[in-house]
């Protein structure tokens, strides 16, 4: 429910939040009489009979909460959660008589049923009821059904103690004034009576019930502009929670549903318990783009993307998903370039529904494609289809490059540490299995970021997210609960000053009055308790930037030389080991996610070199900092890395090619031979908790594990 605002009315001390249900967006909506904190919004969230906004009243453009107002709805959200937690089950069915025809007449009857009484004094205590200015609306039709309607409403929703807070009965007063014009005006059934009324409130309280202890969390602050899931703002109904729920009962058997959580918006929740390992669902794609590079219109979109990169901001690709997601009405005419494949109203409509930031206007980029191709679509439309698709699709194909898009799937938050793991089955098949133990009410994550990325720092993660997702992380990886507290990056240690172990790891999130003036400065060892001082901390960060530096320098000349033992030398090779904490002189790491990459590229240095024993040494430290780097739960880079392991050492017994075989004693062959075996089990062990045992990865291992234990007796 949403009124329009009047701003050049507004004054400070009136301003209040509230959340149009229509679009999802926050907007500072002025109260004319009253600087009270608007509750409809959550309350709106569970009704049902109310009518819908058809059109959207607001201006587009977002208005500015101040931090009073913001701080003021948290404070009412935090009463009314809290209220209602410490209610017993008893307690909570007594609200559902009071809300019922049988408690509302024992209400009436105490307060006295007069039709006088109803009328007015029985609202009297609302101000604004009695102002001349509304004098015209309150007719006497309208003050008995409002009186019907507070006493349902009031006592089925409220425990007693948070309903004598006036701004809470004037919030519920803003709700049935308009839900009473609504429904009088159009002359709808029961409007006026006793069933109605309660039916109408009973139905709001079983929907309240169904959420838990705590049924209001979430609804009343979601999100603010600049954080959450908005709703789309091009000419679309309103996609509520329960249409989205509808979705997942047809297709999950409601073990899984979306709900409104704060700060963040539409979330994903499992109703049931899942094991680490288990299906958690399965889901078809909504639709897949993928590159056409003979059809003309995709060379345009390319050739432009080239042509103009300071207008263009995006590949190709991303251009063509949004132009692939116009329906057959929409494409009429047809492009004059090349050809585009229509999708349905409802495709169209589901992808509408995904996160994406509110549209006020196409980009340049847009509406030069919209004209060059000719079409009739207003070009706000394929921004936003844009935008959705940036924001929530998965890498479908490699060649040719696709993406695919998911409607529930898509409402599954992001976490570095997330419980989820997502595959891709036959035809585009989204599989989501538990990558840890689940329990009803937890909120069901996946990441965004690959497998390989999730073993970076804490800030590189929330770049990488920064800049491809448009948000900011606050997962458990990145920032510690509860908030108050610092944590620490597992990816990010340096060597101690005092004690030399790599016990010093950069801080997550910093305690204000603290005095820390740098990442690092007054952290203490882990490992002796030590506290850095000013000066070493900055040593430290000076000589992780150095070797960032150097690694970035030898990525290129890789890329470009397509081999690293053309690029570096002996001399140059131990000068960067020299830069790691457990050589005397090095301060980063080893447990640095820059050391990770550093012995990646050692590695491959050293095989090309036929340098065995050091390619080994670099896998054992690599396997060894990716053990402690991810938590909680299984990673998929460890996996893949114990694999190529094993893959090596298979190769440097002579499996396959006896002449790729290193030389070395029998004693030394045999040891290396006891390893492989259960290196190729632990890999395996990660692959078919993570994917399942009929995923390809997993039966790749399983096969390994055979050829091995039949050929290690041979060596």
């Amino acid at each position: 429910m949403s009124w329009p605002m009047n701003q050049e009315e507004s004054q400070d001390n009136k301003a209040i939040l509230t959340r149009c249900l229509w679009c999802r967006r926050w907007h500072v909506m002025e109260c004319l009489r009253f600087g009270v904190v608007d509750m409809v919004d959550w309350l709106g969230t569970y009704l049902t009979d109310f009518p819908r906004v058809e059109k959207h009243p607001h201006k587009s453009k977002e208005l500015r909460i101040t931090k009073p107002a913001a701080a003021h709805v948290k404070f009412i959200h935090d009463m009314e959660a809290g209220t209602w937690s410490m209610l017993c089950g008893a307690q909570r069915q007594q609200f559902v008589h009071q809300g019922s025809v049988a408690g509302t007449e024992e209400s009436l009857e105490d307060a006295g049923s007069s039709q006088d009484h109803q009328d007015a004094g029985a609202t009297s205590d609302i101000p604004w009821m009695q102002d001349s200015e509304d004098a015209h609306f309150w007719n006497s039709e309208r003050k008995k059904c409002t009186r019907l309607w507070w006493e349902c409403l009031s006592r089925a929703f409220f425990p007693t103690s948070l309903f004598k807070m006036a701004s809470v009965k004037r919030s519920v007063m803003l709700l049935i004034r308009s839900g009473v014009a609504n429904q009088v005006d159009k002359s709808e059934v029961n409007y006026d009576s006793l069933e109605g009324a309660a039916g109408w409130a009973q139905q709001t309280l079983k929907l309240a019930l169904q959420l838990g202890s705590k049924p209001f969390t979430g609804c009343l602050v979601t999100s603010l502009p600049e954080a959450g899931r908005v709703r789309p703002s091009h000419e679309m109904e309103d996609w509520d929670i329960d249409t989205i729920n509808e979705y997942c009962q047809q297709h999950f058997n409601g073990k899984f549903e979306c709900v409104l959580a704060e700060g963040k918006g539409r979330i994903m929740i499992s109703k049931v318990p899942v094991a680490q390992g288990d299906l958690l669902f399965e889901e078809p794609p909504l639709h897949i783009v993928a590159e056409d590079v003979g059809n003309e219109a995709f060379k345009l979109v390319q050739r432009l993307c080239k042509a103009e990169p300071s207008i263009f901001d995006y590949e190709p690709l991303w251009y063509w998903t949004a132009l692939c997601s116009l329906t057959e009405e929409q494409l009429s005419p047809k492009p004059k370039i090349g050809s585009l494949k229509p999708v349905t109203a409802l495709q169209q409509k589901r992808l509408l529904c995904l996160f994406h930031e509110p549209v006020d206007e196409a980009s340049d980029a847009v509406k030069k494609l919209v004209k060059q191709l000719g079409l009739s679509t207003p070009a706000v439309l394929v921004e936003e289809l844009l935008q959705a698709w940036i924001l929530n699709c998965f890498e479908h194909s490699e060649d040719p490059l696709g993406y695919s898009a998911y409607f529930a799937s898509s409402f599954v938050s992001h976490s570095c540490g997330a419980n989820g793991i997502w595959s891709e089955g036959d035809d585009g098949l989204h599989i989501l299995r538990a990558r840890r133990d689940i329990a009803p009410g937890d909120e069901v994550c996946i990441s965004y970021l690959p497998e390989d990325v999730l073993l970076h720092s804490a800030e590189e993660r929330k770049k990488s997210l920064k800049s491809t997702k448009q948000f900011d992380c606050t997962c458990e990886r990145c920032a510690p609960v509860p908030p108050d507290e610092v944590g620490w990056d597992p990816c990010r240690g340096f060597r101690c000053p005092k004690c030399g172990s790599c016990g010093v790891f950069h801080q997550l999130v910093f305690e204000e009055g603290k005095g820390l003036q740098g990442p690092l400065q007054g952290t203490a060892c882990r490992e002796c308790k030590a506290k850095v001082s000013a000066a070493d901390a900055k040593r430290l960060l000076r000589a992780e930037e150095l070797l960032e530096a150097e690694l970035k320098k030898l990525d290129a000349a890789v890329e470009e030389r397509r081999s690293i033992h053309k690029v570096l030398k002996e001399n140059d090779v131990q000068r960067l080991l020299s830069m790691i904490g457990d050589h005397e002189g090095g301060l980063v790491g080893p447990q640095h996610w820059l050391c990770d990459r550093l012995w990646e590229h050692l590695q491959n240095w050293s095989k090309q070199a036929g340098k065995w024993s050091d390619e080994l040494r670099y896998l054992d430290l690599r396997t060894d900092y990716q053990r402690k780097a991810y938590f909680p739960g299984p990673s998929g880079t460890l996996a893949w890395t114990l694999e190529h392991q094993a893959d090596r050492l298979l190769e440097m017994l002579g499996h396959g090619s006896p002449t790729k075989k290193v030389d070395a004693p029998q004693d030394v062959r045999q040891k290396l031979g006891n390893r492989l075996v259960p290196i190729y089990q632990e890999s395996g062990a990660i692959l078919k908790l993570m994917f399942g045992a009929h995923h390809e990865y997993f039966r790749a291992v399983e096969n390994k594990i055979t050829t091995s234990k039949a050929f290690v007796p041979k060596i």
